[in-house]
């Protein structure tokens, strides 16, 4: 067991909480083999090792990519929407005019937008 340098804890954009934990550890090596792989990659599955396994290609759907599509568009209108209602409080000297934080159904948008990718992200990742 290491002992625990540091810890941060991070909030990003969709509203998930990361947690990075810094451990400072012994080295292990590990034992010797003579066993060897080599590897191939191909256009049928991503890698192809020469004790038979093989690495499938990750086909992605296109459903994340068309919802994050439709969110993007809202979030444009929305925020187009916020930026005349603001401009609206300007003009006419409203006293406490509204910021882009009041606009609750563009932050729903742009929290949406961020999820949508993030999603995507770790698609990719798998």
């Amino acid at each position: 067991m290491g002992k625990i340098k540091n810890v941060t804890v991070r909030l990003n954009v969709a509203g998930q909480y990361y947690i990075t934990v810094l451990v400072e550890s012994e080295n292990q090596t590990l034992p010797k083999t003579s066993k060897y792989i080599g590897g191939d990659l191909g256009l049928k599955s991503l890698l192809n090792l020469s004790d038979g396994c093989k690495e499938p290609i990750n086909h992605f759907e296109d459903k994340y990519h068309k919802k994050l599509y439709r969110w993007e568009k809202l979030r444009s209108r929305r925020f187009l929407k916020a930026q005349q209602e603001i401009v609206w409080d300007h003009h006419n000297k409203v006293l406490v005019p509204r910021q882009l934080d009041d606009f609750k159904n563009y932050q729903k948008a742009r929290i949406m937008v961020a999820k949508y990718r993030q999603k995507i992200a770790n698609q990719r990742l798998d």
